[in-house]
């Protein structure tokens, strides 16, 4: 068997085998020999950069501000997770998210903000809407914003409008957006939001919280004069108790305009159960519903049936089991022919797995579902409980 001469690999490759290291590992590699740190200069060993901020009594955090300000410029998809529950992690965190903010000449196209871990009894995260301000701010640069992509879901700060109203004046480009978080209010209005809409006229891929939508809003989405939006995603939470649903008209005029048009509809268990059969109306194509409700939500699921037999491809249900919830996600089963993907979080009679499983073989056939008899701890994590 012939020898591998690392040495003689092209720069790219190794570049590459690079890239998918920690940056304590990366740094370990510049010091093998010259060729390998010349490759540890190469565009692709920094396109995509993962920031995980953990803590660890043994674990000395490696100099991220050093390497941000070395090679930030190279730096197109980014990705920061920070474990929320020590101080010292938020910490640093912060001066990560400033730190990628003052690089000049900046060529971002993907960011994504992520807290993990427990989120600390009474921790506001306002150091970290200053810093969002601060990244979203372009202060240190006029050039034009190359950021496409937005996710700040997994992000439990209060971000408001200053946020939202800078990345419409300085990110124009916008493509896809996440504000769905889970901050207990929302604060994104319906003024900034409808400002971010009118100048981001890329936009393709919207989620936010459905109180922040308005009529306007989706006349302004429906605008012909504007990259056609592909998908938009809505959570409903108890803020939609006092306010108006959208109505079937402003749906039907926005369906009408945007034909491609794919929505997910998402309930959390704040959501008043009375409001969701109002909230889903039938014009609307939805391709992903989620009732995560605990409720006995059964009619609502014949509901969706009806309305969304030709888009629903994808269902994630939290409820209690009955009779007619069985009976429910039979006929939905057999109704609904372009399902994907099932997942139902309660112990379901086993008659009903077989003649959920039996309607839908490609379902079956991919293991894309949780559809349990049988009690078993928790959590059901998606690919291993498939059902036997």
């Amino acid at each position: 068997m012939a020898i591998v001469d690392w040495s003689e690999l092209p720069e790219h490759i190794v570049a590459r085998i690079i890239s998918y290291l920690p940056l304590r590992e990366r740094s370990l590699c510049c010091f093998v020999c010259k060729f390998w740190s010349d490759a540890f200069s190469h565009p692709i060993v920094w396109s995509h950069f993962v920031f995980s901020i953990e803590k660890s009594e043994n674990f000395s955090y490696p100099n991220y501000p050093e390497a941000i300000t070395k090679y930030g410029h190279l730096m197109k998809k980014i990705k920061v997770d920070i474990d929320q529950g020590h101080i010292e992690n938020r910490r640093i965190g912060h001066q990560i998210i400033c730190a990628l903010s003052s690089i000049p000449n900046k060529k971002y196209k993907s960011v994504s903000f992520n807290f993990t871990g427990a989120n600390p009894l009474f921790y506001s995260g306002l150091e970290y809407i200053e810093a969002l301000k601060r990244f979203f701010g372009n202060e240190t640069t006029h050039s034009p914003s190359s950021i496409s992509e937005v996710d700040l879901s997994n992000l439990t700060v209060p971000f408001d409008d200053s946020v939202i109203n800078l990345l419409a004046q300085n990110h124009p480009g916008l493509e896809k957006l996440n504000l769905v978080n889970k901050v207990l209010v929302n604060k994104v209005s319906p003024d900034s939001l409808y400002n971010l809409i009118y100048k981001c006229r890329r936009m393709k891929d919207l989620k936010v919280f459905y109180t922040s939508m308005t009529e306007e809003i989706m006349l302004a989405l429906a605008d012909y004069n504007r990259v056609p939006l592909n998908h938009l995603g809505l959570s409903c939470r108890r803020e939609v108790k006092f306010l108006p649903v959208l109505s079937s008209e402003s749906w039907a005029n926005l369906v009408s305009m945007l034909p491609d048009l794919k929505v997910t509809l998402f309930f959390d268990h704040t959501c008043p159960l009375k409001k969701v059969s109002r909230i889903m109306k039938p014009e609307i194509p939805v391709q992903v519903l989620q009732l995560e409700t605990f409720t006995m939500i059964y009619s609502e699921l014949n509901q969706a049936c009806m309305y969304y037999q030709n888009t629903l491809e994808m269902l994630v249900l939290h409820t209690r089991y009955s009779e007619e919830l069985g009976k429910a996600l039979c006929n939905l089963a057999n109704c609904c022919t372009k399902m994907k993907e099932i997942y139902v979080y309660c112990v379901l009679k086993k008659w009903v797995v077989d003649e959920v499983l039996a309607n839908l073989p490609k379902v079956r056939e991919s293991g894309r579902y949780i559809l349990r008899w049988k009690e078993s701890p928790e959590p059901w994590v998606v690919g291993i409980e498939e059902g036997d």
